[in-house]
């Protein structure tokens, strides 16, 4: 029996899928892709199959299973996360850093302030961003 969510998901997927199928997308792979990142997602599960979809060549799924994976704000993420705030696209940067501001963790904040002070002004925005949207804990206020 599938709950409702999924459901949903899998009605706005398929929906989506249409909409690309006739404007002459080959979907085939895309669709299986994001139904993988949606119910990791949707499940809170930060896996091996997330984090390969954050290896993949094609560039937007690999932003789309960062967003997946700072949305499900498992700590096993950062390592892999932070890696990516050192090479790519600026906006694949950007959301590898918006991805560690949503796990919302100390770790995440050194992987995130460690980037910062690597990187030039122009790289700087999103860290500082990122930095910004992690909520101080008690122990951790000045």
């Amino acid at each position: 029996m599938t709950t409702f969510p999924v459901r949903l998901v899998l009605l706005t997927t398929v929906f989506a899928t249409c909409a690309f199928a006739q404007k002459g997308v080959q979907t085939s792979v895309r669709m299986n892709t994001t139904v993988q990142i949606l119910k990791a997602e949707d499940a809170r599960a930060y896996d091996k199959t997330l984090e390969d979809l954050m290896a993949s060549p094609n560039e937007s799924v690999r932003i789309r299973a960062l967003l997946a994976a700072g949305r499900i704000g498992d700590e096993k993420a950062i390592p892999r996360i932070a890696s990516m705030l050192e090479s790519g696209s600026v906006k694949l940067r950007e959301m590898a850093a918006f991805a560690l501001g949503e796990i919302e963790s100390v770790k995440a904040t050194d992987a995130i302030l460690k980037a910062l002070k690597n990187a030039d002004a122009a790289d700087a925005q999103a860290e500082t961003r990122a930095v910004a949207s992690v909520p101080l804990r008690a122990e951790t206020r000045v």
